[in-house]
């Protein structure tokens, strides 16, 4: 479905914050991660278009070593653009390195 959109179809998700689960002795937790310093997080996403909707997914990244423990179960953690990295993400012709 996004096979293709990595490289044409790059969006921004703004998010005031956003949770993680942590597992401890088999129960969740969830973890809030919000800016200090700004109103919202930009999240790098992709985009596709089927029939007559618009689908999007948050695209994700190894974890950090503080998401590493957070995030426990999974190794991941959102990709989270700096404003210096949108307008690099929006562009419509990115490559495998940029990516």
């Amino acid at each position: 479905m996004y096979r293709q959109s990595i490289y044409t179809k790059g969006c921004i998700i703004p998010v005031s914050a956003f949770f993680e689960p942590h597992d401890h002795q088999g129960d969740k937790y969830p973890f809030v991660f919000k800016p200090k310093d700004k109103d919202f997080l930009s999240l790098a996403g992709i985009y596709t278009r089927i029939e007559n909707k618009v689908t999007f997914g948050i695209l994700a990244k190894e974890a950090s070593p503080l998401f590493a423990k957070i995030h426990n179960k999974k190794n991941r953690q959102p990709v989270m653009l700096s404003s210096d990295q949108e307008n690099d993400w929006l562009k419509d012709d990115r490559d495998q390195e940029e990516i």
